[in-house]
């Protein structure tokens, strides 16, 4: 069973998500065979993983400068949002309704199941329009639906076209559209936004598509028939961390209820699943709705409904207690002196602990060090890294066997180190 937990720490959120894998090996388009840098539409020749399936799709490094004729959609300072690399896929949508649609695809770490669901996340960014001729020219201007579909197939994938009359099939079965209010905009959007979906597979599949859309673009008006200008509408979506991955069946969501104090809580801000956002939040009790303010602690079922499956939400409210009964020191200097070298909860020997759980993160939020062994103590550093000094907020839970019963202890707070 894949979950997904997610802690939130008084007013800070601080998520932590468990995932099977990215199914997609390289998600990020950092795998390239030429670092030299060369203009976009020949970079994308150069991944690894990745191949084209329609167009000229564009690769962009961050360490590589535009060339001096640049696109239209193309922008000087844009920068991947993981890594150094990402990549562009434009459409074009003819006033006569043929169309040019970009496309890439990949082979997947490993099959998808037909028995399973998946989801698909990916940063976007919109680059907006361009239409050829000013507003005040155009006669009969066109508004396609806007979309990014994915594909799914046993083999590579390819697409036979004649978009000349506006026609086009793929050899992989249409796995689900991807479809928001930020991508159907024209605005030009400097920042990036992660939209997705999920899916089922029809059959086995071991490759994956992301294609512009292949027709479906809504309505055309009538007046588009007797266009004679030749107008077009023509729009750009730059693409990174794409993650494919098995649909967690339950999240569990844990928050805490300060004293005297409501929960105010917005499902959606909680879990790191663009999918989410769209669902219908279905409480045991019979509430429906995304936001709600709790008062009590206790432990909350949510179904969250959406049209290609549902997640289970077990939402856990402790809450905190008054006092932390065991010392927690506020900063250690790790410079191997054998005085206060290892940061650690200070816990008698006597105390029957049932469950423990000690986390760090740095000021941006990011987990340096975990554990649930209550022995195990945290060094000051990461992957092999020594932080110098800093300040870094911890959180401690666990679960103590009194005579009274079961005690629940949770403390979150500031650890500071100095060498």
């Amino acid at each position: 069973m894949i979950k997904q937990i997610i802690i939130s720490l008084c007013c800070t959120i601080i998520s932590t998500s468990i995932y099977a894998q990215n199914l997609l090996s390289d998600g990020s388009f950092e795998l390239i065979n030429n670092s030299s840098c060369v203009s976009p539409e020949l970079g994308f020749n150069e991944s690894v993983l990745w191949y084209t399936i329609q167009g000229t799709p564009d690769l962009f490094s961050n360490n590589c400068n535009l060339p001096e004729f640049e696109e239209i959609f193309w922008s000087k300072n844009a920068k991947a949002s993981d890594g150094q690399n990402f990549i562009g896929l434009r459409c074009r949508v003819n006033s006569n309704q043929s169309y040019i649609s970009e496309g890439v695809a990949s082979k997947l770490a490993h099959s998808l199941d037909p028995q399973k669901t998946y989801y698909i996340s990916m940063n976007v960014r919109n680059k907006g329009f361009y239409q050829g001729f000013p507003n005040s020219t155009i006669d009969c201007p066109l508004t396609p639906e806007k979309k990014i579909e994915i594909y799914t197939h046993t083999d590579s994938i390819k697409i036979d076209n004649n978009f000349s009359n506006g026609s086009a099939s793929a050899n992989g079965t249409l796995a689900n559209i991807v479809e928001s209010p930020l991508l159907q905009s024209d605005k030009v959007s400097d920042d990036w936004f992660v939209v997705g979906t999920c899916f089922t597979p029809v059959d086995e599949a071991s490759y994956l598509a992301v294609i512009m859309p292949l027709g479906n673009f809504g309505t055309f008006p009538e007046c588009a028939a007797d266009d004679t200008k030749g107008t077009f509408y023509s729009y750009y979506y730059e693409f990174d961390d794409i993650i494919v991955d098995t649909l967690a069946s339950e999240i569990e969501v844990i928050k805490y209820l300060a004293n005297g104090q409501k929960l105010d809580i917005y499902l959606p801000e909680e879990i790191e699943l663009p999918i989410i956002n769209n669902a219908t939040m279905q409480w045991e009790d019979g509430y429906i709705g995304s936001r709600r303010s709790i008062a009590e602690p206790g432990d909350y079922t949510i179904e969250a409904i959406f049209d290609c499956g549902s997640i289970m939400i077990l939402l856990e409210v402790i809450a905190e207690n008054k006092e932390f009964p065991f010392f927690i020191p506020n900063v250690f200097s790790p410079n191997n002196d054998g005085i206060n070298d290892e940061f650690e909860v200070f816990i008698p020997a006597d105390k029957p602990i049932l469950e423990y759980k000690l986390e760090v993160f740095d000021r941006w939020g990011n987990r340096v060090f975990r554990s649930n062994d209550i022995n195990d103590r945290w060094k000051g550093e990461h992957s092999n890294h020594q932080f110098l000094s800093g300040d870094f907020l911890y959180y401690v839970y666990c679960e103590v066997a009194e005579k009274s019963g079961v005690q629940k202890y949770s403390k979150s707070g500031n650890i500071s180190i100095l060498r």
